[in-house]
C-alpha cells in the first residue's frame, strides 16, 4: 500500500486499539491517513460521549492527517447504510487509494466468500433467510443462520460485530469504489463489545462502561489527548447519554400521532406500539429500551429506533438522501494542509470547510447539511445546564 489510506471510525472514545490501527496503516505503507468519523450520534443508537469536534481534535493529535464527517443520517443507521455512506465518501474524495479496517478475522480470504453470497443472494440463501425471519429471528440472526446452512464457518464469522462491518465495507467497496484497495487488520486482544481490560488495551464499550467509576484508571488505555478530553468533559459538562433525552422522547409520544411515529426510519413491524406501551411504564430511555427489547428486536435495534424518533428521521428522508452529497472536512494537521487542496481539485462531491458558504451547495447537499446542524443542536440539548449554555454549530471553525 502506498499513498493515502482511509479509516472509517467512531472514536467513541479513541483508545489504544485505534492508535494501533493508525500505526498499522502506516507500517503497511500509508504516507497519509484520513479518517471518516461519525458525527454527534453513533451507530449503536446513542449520542457520542464526546462531540465530533473534540473527537476530531483527538484524532488529529493522535496521528490522523485529516478528518471528514459521516453525517448523522448515515452514521446512526444500520451497518449497511453506515458502511455504504462512509465508503462512498472515501471513494468520491478522489485522493484516497486504499482503506483499512479492523476485524476479528483479519483475513480478507475469510470474508470474500461471504461478500459474494450477500452480494448475489443465491436462491437457497434467500429461501433460508426468509425461513429464519418468519421464525421470529432478527435480520442479523437470520442472515447468520442462513449463511451457516451454506457453510458453518460463515455463520461463526458473521456473528462478530467488526466482521459484520467489514463485510458491509467490502460490499460497498465493490459496488461504489472498486478503485479502493481494502486491507483487513486483525483486532488486537479484545473483541468489540468486551468490557475487559487487557495489557494496555480496552474497547470503547469497556471505557464507556467505566466512565462513571474511577475514570483515572482509563488513562493507560487511551491516548493522552483522548483521556484529557474525556476527563475534562466529565468534570465540566458531563457525559452525553441517551437518558438525557428522556423528556424529549416522552414529549414526542405525547404529541405525535402513532402513524407519524410509524413513518420513522428504523421503526418496523409495530415497534412503535411496543415503545409507546413501555414508555407508559418507564421514564428513562434506557429502561424503555431494556423493557422493549425482544429476540426479534435486539437492544441495539431498539436504540436506533428510539434515536431516529428523537431525531425525526423518516423512512422517506432516508430514501431521498440515500447517499452522501458533500464531504465536510472537520479538521486536518497543519503539515497535511496540501491534502485539502488536493481534495478540492479531485473530489467528485462538493467540499464543505466553512458552514457560512453552505448556501453555495446543490439543493440536496444543503438540505442534508441543514439537518446535520439540527441534529448537532439537539445533541447539545442533552448536555444543556445552567453552567453549559447552548452551543451553535456555525461558529465552530475547522480544526487545524
Amino acid at each position: 500500500m502506498t499513498g493515502i489510506c482511509g479509516i472509517i471510525a467512531e472514536y467513541n472514545p479513541m483508545h489504544n486499539g485505534h492508535i494501533h490501527h493508525i500505526k498499522e496503516a502506516r507500517k503497511l505503507g500509508a504516507r497519509r491517513v484520513v479518517a471518516v468519523i461519525s458525527g454527534n450520534f453513533v451507530q449503536r443508537g446513542e449520542p457520542a460521549v464526546l462531540d465530533k469536534f473534540a473527537r476530531t481534535r483527538i484524532a488529529l493529535e493522535s496521528g490522523i492527517d485529516a478528518v471528514f464527517e459521516l453525517p448523522t443520517i448515515y452514521c446512526a443507521a444500520t451497518s449497511q447504510i453506515f458502511a455504504r455512506a462512509a465508503v462512498k465518501i472515501l471513494g468520491d474524495s478522489g485522493i484516497i487509494d486504499s482503506f483499512c479496517f479492523g476485524c476479528e478475522t483479519g483475513n480478507l480470504g475469510d470474508l470474500l466468500p461471504i461478500v459474494n453470497i450477500l452480494s448475489n443472494e443465491p436462491p437457497e440463501f434467500r429461501a433460508s433467510l426468509r425461513k429464519h425471519l418468519d421464525s421470529g429471528l432478527s435480520f442479523a440472526q437470520s442472515r447468520s443462520a442462513a449463511l451457516g446452512e451454506i457453510n458453518s464457518e460463515y455463520s461463526k464469522i458473521i456473528r462478530k460485530p467488526n466482521n459484520i462491518l467489514a463485510v458491509e465495507y467490502l460490499i460497498a467497496q465493490q459496488n461504489l469504489a472498486p478503485h479502493l484497495n481494502p486491507i483487513a487488520i486483525p483486532r488486537k486482544l479484545l473483541e468489540h463489545h468486551s468490557l475487559e481490560f487487557m495489557e494496555n488495551f480496552a474497547t470503547s464499550s469497556g471505557i464507556r462502561a467505566s466512565i462513571d467509576n474511577d475514570i483515572t484508571k482509563l488513562a493507560q488505555f487511551m491516548s493522552p489527548p483522548g483521556f484529557a478530553a474525556l476527563l475534562e468533559a466529565k468534570q465540566k459538562v458531563g457525559i452525553n447519554r441517551l437518558d438525557n433525552f428522556s423528556h424529549i422522547l416522552h414529549h414526542i409520544f405525547a404529541t405525535k400521532p402513532k402513524n407519524d411515529i410509524a413513518k420513522i426510519a428504523e421503526i418496523t413491524e409495530g415497534m412503535e406500539n411496543r415503545l409507546i406501551a413501555k414508555a407508559a411504564r418507564h421514564f428513562l430511555i434506557s429502561d424503555i429500551i431494556n423493557a422493549a427489547a425482544t429476540k426479534r428486536y435486539p437492544r441495539t435495534a431498539i436504540s436506533r429506533g428510539v434515536l431516529h424518533i428523537l431525531l425525526g428521521i423518516t423512512k422517506a428522508e432516508m430514501a431521498r438522501f440515500a447517499s452522501p452529497e458533500y464531504i465536510r472536512v472537520l479538521g486536518f494537521r497543519r503539515e497535511s494542509a496540501d491534502l485539502i487542496g488536493e481534495l478540492s481539485r479531485k473530489s467528485a462531491l462538493p467540499i464543505v470547510t466553512n458552514l457560512k458558504n453552505s448556501h453555495k451547495l446543490p439543493a440536496g447537499a444543503t438540505k442534508i447539511l441543514a439537518r446535520e446542524i439540527y441534529f448537532s443542536n439537539l445533541y447539545q440539548l442533552g448536555l444543556r445546564s445552567a453552567n453549559f449554555p447552548q452551543k451553535s454549530e456555525f461558529p465552530a471553525p475547522i480544526i487545524v
